[in-house]
């Protein structure tokens, strides 16, 4: 019996072994191509969606502008303070309202004030919206008794100046007149207050030589019977510069007030 050696497959050659490899590196690179283009439009929709969705974004923001524009000059334009402070201490759980200015951002600062909890004190609030009624911050002024703001203005640097009364019991006492600076993040500055006033410090201004000019109500003889008109001119640092307090009736049986104050430029 002749045995016969077996017989072997044979080896590609070298050349078809190189056409095999790179017909399978092709097919991988398509195949990545293919990948890419996928992740590529599922991006661009992911794009489109992001305008879209900034789109929206943007006319809710546009509609709440036109919003709280609207509201606001309501606001400032109706002639009905009882109507305007319901509308803005109901919008912001305030006990009463006293004074809503225009900040110089296109923004407002409202001041009123909110019973403290479980007593019959107040606290003193300040809060600063942004143009479109969102509210930036706020301020409480929490004292042993009640606190009001009456008036606020800005300043040419963009800080505040509140004016107001505290009342250091709730009792029949006399109300400490007061002002104090507010800086324009919120923060509290430098306050000046007056003992035995009668309805505190109603009004201020900023005059020409950049200083602060309060006017109010204090006593004369320890007795709510002998009022006087006080001015104070204040640093913003609240230094006092002057003070006068010019007798104006005694034993008088009815209240007399003050609401503004002009700087005479002549």
């Amino acid at each position: 019996m002749i045995r016969r050696p077996p017989t072997s497959t044979p080896k590609p050659s070298s050349a078809a072994s190189d056409v095999y490899k790179r017909q399978q590196l092709n097919n991988t690179i398509n195949q990545n191509l293919a990948q890419i283009a996928s992740l590529q439009a599922q991006i661009s929709q992911r794009d489109s969606d992001i305008v879209g969705f900034k789109a929206q974004i943007d006319d809710l923001i546009n509609q709440k502008q036109q919003a709280a524009n609207q509201f606001f000059k309501f606001a400032f334009n109706s002639n009905d303070v009882a109507q305007k402070n319901n509308w803005l201490y109901r919008a912001f759980n305030l006990e009463s309202v006293n004074d809503f200015v225009q900040t110089k951002d296109g923004g407002y600062l409202i001041s009123g004030c909110a019973f403290k909890n479980g007593g019959g004190n107040l606290n003193a609030v300040l809060i600063k919206l942004d143009s479109t009624g969102e509210q930036q911050w706020q301020v409480v002024f929490s004292d042993t008794g009640s606190d009001r703001i009456y008036s606020v203005i800005q300043t040419k640097e963009g800080n505040y100046v509140i004016t107001g009364n505290k009342l250091p019991y709730y009792t029949v006492q006399h109300d400490d007149l007061w002002v104090q600076l507010i800086y324009a993040d919120g923060t509290k500055g430098p306050a000046y207050s007056y003992p035995s006033s009668v309805d505190g410090a109603k009004t201020v201004i900023e005059t020409s030589d950049g200083n602060i000019l309060m006017a109010g109500m204090s006593t004369y003889s320890d007795s709510a019977m002998n009022q006087c008109l006080h001015f104070a001119k204040l640093t913003k640092s609240m230094q006092l510069i002057w003070e006068r307090t010019p007798r104006c009736h005694y034993q008088m049986r009815y209240s007399i007030d003050i609401r503004s104050v002009i700087e005479d430029s002549s």
